[in-house]
């Protein structure tokens, strides 16, 4: 496993690809054309690095509703807020979040946690929020365009490029086998930094899990429909 210092110094690493990191693909290009396009190390972008936190701003309506989520240990992470009562949801790797401040206004709210999970946590702020919807798919359409968050605060075009791929992202301390999900092309120019992939409509289509410096990036789908309509009634 290879470690080299980038834009990032957190380190979630791929290692050797042809060690069953692909582990397939339904859509797309074949599974050994993927392997190539990931022999550059996926970066982590479930959490933020610390020095880009203090000028992440941006004016776009969007950013009402996309947050730097801060723990106590002193990390920082994109989350986004689900609906209009103040309840955000980020990655679980930034660690407890104690804060929330929105990347438009960036004022600060104490944050509560709801739930945890492996992948993802829920918190509330004592505000008014303007909640993303998701996209209720579990699944873009191949060369969809989506759009996620760079380090300026802009809005970065993403193609999507492979769909139903199970691909396992190796961290310092866990794995992360991401199961069904999709992966996007975009300029290496920009330095993403992670949160919620969405539509043209601005619905939540997937979470951003990580990304090498060749332009690809690996997202997770987020709250398809039948999980949402699944109320367990008998």
């Amino acid at each position: 496993m290879s470690v080299r210092k980038t834009k990032s110094s957190v380190s979630i690493r791929t290692g050797n690809v042809d060690n069953s990191v692909v582990i397939g693909v339904q859509e797309g290009p074949t599974t050994d054309e993927l392997k190539s396009a990931l022999r550059g190390e996926l970066q982590p972008l479930l959490a933020l690095v610390p020095s880009l936190v203090d000028h992440l701003h941006s004016d776009v309506p969007e950013s009402q509703s996309i947050y730097v989520c801060s723990s106590a240990a002193g990390g920082a992470g994109l989350g986004f807020a689900v609906n209009n009562s103040g309840v955000i949801v980020r990655a679980s790797a930034v660690g407890a979040v104690i804060s929330a401040a929105d990347i438009r206004e960036r004022k600060p709210h104490d944050a509560e946690p709801l739930e945890t999970k492996r992948m993802l946590q829920a918190v509330s702020i004592n505000t008014k929020t303007r909640g993303l919807v998701p996209a209720y798919r579990s699944l873009p359409k191949l060369h969809e365009k989506l759009l996620v968050w760079d380090a300026e605060g802009t809005q970065v075009p993403v193609t999507v490029d492979a769909v139903h791929v199970t691909i396992k992202v190796l961290g310092p301390d866990e794995e992360f086998v991401i199961r069904d999900g999709f992966l996007g092309r975009f300029d290496p120019k920009y330095l993403l930094i992670g949160g919620p992939a969405m539509t043209a409509s601005e619905e939540v289509l997937g979470v951003v899990v990580g990304g090498n410096e060749s332009g690809l990036l690996v997202i997770q789908p987020w709250s398809e429909l039948g999980r949402c309509i699944d109320m367990e009634a008998s």
